[in-house]
């Protein structure tokens, strides 16, 4: 069984910068991540929920930045399907 080529594009346009569910995904997890002691009632652990606000702060602004970023992902694909 070969690929053919509107395979190849709709695996392309599925990737794509404005489509890619990854780079909104990371945004969701940073905040279940902020808010994740609040949720579990274990603010008064200082350092693991100075961590979970730091690394979710983290996670949703690379996911911004991942979103906003204009440049497609590159695809590599063999000569002839294979």
């Amino acid at each position: 069984m070969t690929r053919t080529d509107s395979q190849s594009l709709w695996r392309y346009e599925v990737t794509t910068a404005s489509k890619r569910w990854q780079d909104y995904d990371t945004m969701v997890f940073g905040v279940l991540l902020n808010i994740s002691p609040f949720v579990f009632g274990e603010t008064s652990h200082h350092i693991s929920s100075v961590g979970a606000y730091v690394l979710g702060a983290l996670l949703v602004l690379s996911g911004i930045v991942a979103t906003a970023d204009g440049r497609q992902p590159k695809v590599k694909t063999m000569p002839n399907g294979r």
